[in-house]
C-alpha cells in the first residue's frame, strides 16, 4: 500500500468515526484537515459529504458553514453554494465574512487556472 492510499484509508476511517459519533471529530480543523487530504487525492466530494453531515448536525456553527462552502466553490457547484453563504452572512450579523466567501472562490479559480496553464 502506497502514501495515497494510506492517506485515503485513515481519512476513510475518520470520516466512518464522524458517522458514528456524533460530537467526536465535528471540529473545523479536523474536517478541514480531511478536506484538504480529500481533494488532494481526488476525492474532493468525501469532504463535501463530511461538512455536510457536520452542517446539519451543527447548523449555526459559523466555520463549518465556511468549510462547507469551500467544499462546494472546489467542486464548481455554484448553486451548492448560495445555501452556505446564505446561511453564514445571517449568523456574521455584520457582512464580515464576505469577503471570505469572495476570497476563497478567487483561490479555488486561480489554483485550476494555473493548473490548466
Amino acid at each position: 500500500m502506497g502514501k495515497p492510499d494510506e492517506a485515503l484509508s485513515v481519512c476513510l476511517n475518520a470520516k466512518e468515526l464522524l458517522y458514528k459519533n456524533e460530537s467526536l471529530l465535528m471540529d473545523d480543523l479536523t474536517l478541514s484537515t480531511l478536506q484538504i487530504v480529500f481533494q488532494r487525492l481526488d476525492h474532493l466530494e468525501l469532504a463535501t459529504s463530511c461538512y455536510e453531515h457536520a452542517c446539519g448536525k451543527f447548523p449555526n456553527n459559523l466555520e463549518l458553514m465556511m468549510g462547507l462552502f469551500n467544499c462546494y466553490v472546489g467542486e464548481y457547484s455554484f448553486v451548492m453554494q448560495q445555501q452556505p453563504s446564505k446561511c453564514t452572512s445571517s449568523l456574521a450579523k455584520k457582512g464580515s465574512y464576505s469577503g471570505q466567501f469572495v476570497a476563497s472562490g478567487c483561490r479555488f479559480f486561480v489554483e485550476t487556472v494555473e493548473r490548466s496553464c
